[in-house]
């Protein structure tokens, strides 16, 4: 049976609105979607199981979205993560983008905007790793 997803991604966010709002957005975009409740539970699932992009809460009891994105950096450095967050303090989001956070997003967010997110991550890096494969089918050649 030939996989018809786009893609996986793992959406981590202890508030169960927002990880269910973010769960149905990729799910009725096409994507396989696993969740976590929060940063601990990620960390185990990622250590067993490869995503494509992870979003990812900031504000979180236990391990918070800046250590999560610190852990992730060292096990799994090619996947990208999107911060989620309610919060108004910029130099957060700005510390999530340089611990490694490709981007992120406030709350309240769209459905058309996690999805224009999740297709640039996710289809936009499996277009660069087709092309990637072709260019070396080339050269061997």
């Amino acid at each position: 049976m030939a996989d018809t997803t786009k893609g996986t991604i793992i959406v981590v966010d202890d508030d169960n609105g927002v990880r269910r709002a973010l769960t149905e957005i990729l799910k009725n975009e096409g994507y396989e979607i696993t969740a976590a409740a929060d940063g601990t539970t990620a960390l185990t699932i990622t250590s067993r199981r490869t995503f494509d992009l992870m979003f990812l809460d900031i504000m979180m009891p236990g391990y918070n979205g800046l250590e999560v994105i610190t852990l992730m950096q060292a096990a799994r450095p090619d996947m990208p993560i999107v911060a989620v967050s309610a919060l108004s303090d910029q130099d957060i989001l700005n510390q999530a983008l340089v611990l490694g956070a490709r981007e992120y997003v406030r709350k309240p967010f769209s459905p058309k905007q996690i999805a224009e997110i999740a297709d640039r991550f996710v289809l936009g890096n499996k277009d660069q790793d087709e092309t990637e494969e072709s260019d070396r089918a080339t050269t061997d050649l």
